[in-house]
């Protein structure tokens, strides 16, 4: 009887014993955005929003926006 359950629980073990190693990742690597900023400000909050331009660089884009604010206009990034 003792060898059946020794055997029964030897078996279990060899059953599971691939569901602990962990998975295979498959992930891809992470690529920066590559789509454009657009960059809107306006003067108070009564005015609608202005485009600024158009950028294809991140920097290029918060630059361009940290340059209004110093002119004093509200601006955002999307």
């Amino acid at each position: 009887m003792f060898r059946k359950i020794l055997f029964a629980a030897v078996a279990s073990l060899a059953l599971l014993s691939p569901l602990a190693l962990p998975a295979v990742s498959d992930a891809h690597p992470v690529r920066p955005y590559v789509g454009c900023y657009h960059v809107y400000f306006r003067q108070c909050d009564r005015e609608p929003w202005r485009a600024s331009g158009e950028f294809h660089n991140r920097q290029a884009a918060y630059n361009a926006a940290r340059h209004l604010r110093m002119r004093g206009f509200e601006t955002y990034i999307r």
